[in-house]
């Protein structure tokens, strides 16, 4: 099936570029992770598009988008989804989020819970709830100087034995071309914002769920809390989505099945 790319300004004149394919009364919205971009979902648009309307997008500072931005903050990146979606006209959405994309559906749910059916992580949601400081997750990362060396070899040890080498150094050489002025900021920002994330969940009420890696840390005490639904996937690593797509799409389906037949 046949796709279209173009692109909507932010509410800070960024353009932010995405991609659709086919039709239908309900829409799924793909959101990328940290230093990604809308092209880690290419393995779900195809097959979804044909029951869906599909979308996936670049948030800025990311992929094919601007990059001029003051604040990179969780809810700047919930505004830039919602200017897609009202771009499109889309009515009835289903947001999935991929690692840092959790927390960004979370934050589009909340500018339009009337648009907003449900919520699906993929390898996400971990640290809901928790009450991280600016201070204490800037620690984790190296200097920018050491940002591409520090960020293959911590890709390297999140892959499993086994996996596709040339997945992962295609992975590792899209994260590491994000600039660090940008890489930085969202990731504290990112690693900060578990217990907006969690307000904003118990604030939507709406059904969420996650497919995770089950070797994962995921807090089944904090998903019993937020009423996150997880289904485990076994064997990947954080690239749920492109590491075993059959898989993952199976699980994805389901997903959607549910929200929308609730």
């Amino acid at each position: 099936m046949s796709s279209t790319s173009d692109h909507v300004l932010s509410r800070d004149g960024n353009p932010i570029h995405y991609e659709v394919r086919g039709d239908g009364e309900v829409a799924v919205v793909f959101v990328h992770g940290w230093c990604g971009s809308r092209s880690h979902w290419r393995q779900q648009m195809g097959p979804f598009s044909e029951k869906y309307r599909v979308v996936a997008l670049d948030l800025v500072g990311h992929g094919e988008s601007g990059v001029a931005r003051d604040a990179w903050t969780m809810s700047a990146f919930g505004e830039d989804v919602v200017a897609v979606i009202e771009k499109l006209g889309l009515r009835k959405v289903v947001l999935a989020g991929h690692s840092m994309g959790g927390f960004v559906i979370v934050e589009a749910a909340r500018q339009m819970p009337e648009r907003v059916v449900g919520l699906i992580g993929a390898d996400s949601f971990q640290i809901v709830g928790e009450r991280n400081t600016k201070a204490v997750v800037s620690k984790s990362l190296p200097p920018p100087a050491d940002f591409e060396s520090a960020l293959r070899t911590w890709l390297s040890q999140k892959f499993p034995p086994g996996s596709d080498p040339a997945l992962v150094e295609q992975i590792a050489d899209e994260m590491c071309s994000t600039p660090p002025e940008i890489a930085y900021p969202v990731h504290d920002e990112m690693m900060t914002n578990g217990q907006r994330q969690g307000e904003g969940l118990l604030e939507l009420k709406m059904k969420t769920i996650t497919i995770n890696e089950s070797d994962g840390q995921s807090d089944a005490d904090a998903f019993a809390k937020y009423d996150i639904e997880v289904m485990p996937m076994s064997g990947g690593g954080p690239f749920v989505m492109l590491e075993d797509p059959e898989t993952f799409n199976r699980l994805l389906a389901k997903a959607i099945d549910a929200i929308v037949t609730a």
